[in-house]
């Protein structure tokens, strides 16, 4: 049986023989949703300011085809973790949006690189959401500060 990151490097091994062959192009990006952020609510925030309304974080996807999530955690010192809420949503006839939670983990220890495969399925924007589980101790200031990184990273093949 092989092991999930055999299988992530056999098919990065395969698209780059591809690239690399003329047979298919790769266009590749990444963007920073959360950077060394200090969380601090007990609620959803979707972006560094800490805005935690409806409409907060969405970002748009385009036709990005291999979505990931990487979610690096340095520092956390709140009772209870921390909540991570992935969501995507998909535009509806009326201007309206269907939201779906694409994947929810707690992490109460700090976590160097944990990469989240999001579903290949259709959406046009996602967002991320951090939350503390239970409740901060109130005095995470400078080096006690909970440091939480998010990146969004693509890659589509063309």
């Amino acid at each position: 049986m092989r092991h999930r990151w055999q299988l992530r490097a056999s098919l990065l091994a395969a698209v780059v023989s591809l690239v690399s062959y003329g047979l298919a192009s790769a266009e590749s990006k990444t963007k920073k949703l959360f950077d060394s952020y200090d969380l601090d609510s007990t609620r959803f925030v979707f972006t560094e300011a800490g805005d935690t309304g409806k409409e907060a974080g969405w970002i748009p996807i385009g036709d990005d085809t291999h979505k990931t999530i990487i979610i690096s955690i340095t520092r956390l010192d709140v009772t209870g973790g921390i909540d991570i809420r992935i969501q995507g949503r998909s535009s509806v006839p009326g201007g309206r949006w269907t939201k779906f939670v694409l994947h929810e983990l707690n992490k109460t220890e700090p976590v160097a690189r944990q990469h989240i495969t999001l579903p290949t399925g259709k959406f046009d924007q996602l967002r991320v959401g951090l939350r503390i589980g239970g409740s901060d101790d109130a005095s995470d200031t400078g080096d006690a500060a909970e440091n939480v990184t998010v990146t969004y990273h693509t890659f589509t093949l063309r």
